[in-house]
């Protein structure tokens, strides 16, 4: 038998928790000998006024089925020598009818046991409706991030009446109104919802004043979906991806840089010829000006794309505003 075996997701290790619903505390070396398995788990976070707050721990005996969606399967290890426990991620068909953990401890290969990357749910975090009274429709508000910069909103774990919805969050919206009309388009038949999701706007006073953006939902009883008894939506902010279109120079036409959120512009450095849609020499030129994490693809044989969290607006030359613009 191997000495130790490697865990991808150890969500619990001497009472200490490891982020929900991120992955757990990866790539932990757990020695075999002395480790005594304790048996299957299933693992729950409990949520209260928005947060994961304790979690529910109860056996999972034979079962493949999850008490609940937000449930992860887990195999719980003891040992024997330092009386640490700990709770190891597992698929949910795991140890029903075999012992994962010591298959996949008993080695025969020489190498160095791994036990599989399990998908972790994400925690149920939802509310009932706002209260409404003398009627049966249901209200809910959700706020939006500030996105300056135009980014793609984004709900990784939204929950509808204790489950993901129908169809996915919608993707690609970049200004609360477009958020809103896409909603509509998504969730609005499915839940009796249909021209339910309303933008609204509570100017901020300040210098300079900004504007709160929050989606209201109305869903009703009437209608051929389900109306919406409890909501979960928190939304942020993911990159966006932009397109430059390069048309072709007889002449090959000096670009000297980019303008950043329509004021702010960058300079190549001795600036680049463009002609016959030299798009690689192009990127080559971008790539020191947008943040590491940025990512540059090339479409075809005049096109530019780029996945980032500014927001390029004009190529520019001389300084100035040119006709290829980002979008």
């Amino acid at each position: 038998m191997a000495q130790v075996v490697q865990s991808n997701q150890v969500l619990i290790m001497d009472a200490e928790w490891f982020g929900w619903p991120a992955a757990g505390l990866s790539n932990k070396m757990i020695v075999v000998v002395e480790t005594e398995i304790v048996g299957p788990y299933w693992v729950t976070p409990q949520p209260q006024f928005g947060n994961v707050a304790p979690y529910s721990i109860i056996p999972a005996g034979t079962s493949s089925t999850p008490p609940n969606p937000s449930a992860c399967k887990t195999l719980r290890l003891k040992s024997n020598a330092t009386g640490i426990e700990m709770y190891i991620a597992i698929l949910n068909t795991d140890c029903v009818t075999s012992n994962t953990y010591a298959t996949l401890a008993n080695d025969t290969s020489g190498g160095l046991p791994v036990m599989p990357t399990v998908p972790i749910p994400a925690p149920i975090i939802q509310n009932p409706s706002l209260p409404n009274p003398g009627s049966t429709d249901t209200i809910f508000y959700f706020g939006l991030p500030d996105n300056p910069n135009g980014l793609d909103y984004a709900c990784p774990f939204p929950w509808i009446n204790g489950a993901n919805p129908s169809t996915p969050f919608p993707a690609s919206s970049t200004t609360p109104s477009g958020l809103v009309t896409a909603l509509n388009s998504a969730w609005g038949t499915a839940y009796n919802a249909a021209g339910g999701f309303t933008l609204v706007s509570t100017p901020i006073p300040g210098s300079p004043a900004t504007t709160y953006y929050s989606v209201k939902v109305v869903s009703t009883v009437a209608g051929a979906g389900t109306q919406i008894l409890a909501m979960g939506c928190q939304v942020s902010l993911v990159p966006h991806t932009y397109t430059v279109t390069l048309p072709s120079y007889l002449s090959p036409v000096a670009v000297d840089g980019i303008l950043i959120n329509g004021t702010n512009a960058l300079f190549f450095t001795g600036g680049i010829l463009l002609g016959d849609h030299n798009a690689t020499d192009l990127v080559n030129s971008l790539v020191p000006l947008f943040e590491p994490t940025a990512v540059f693809a090339l479409v075809g044989s005049n096109q530019v794309t780029v996945k980032t969290v500014q927001h390029p607006t004009y190529l520019t030359i001389g300084g100035a505003n040119t006709a290829l613009e980002f979008s």
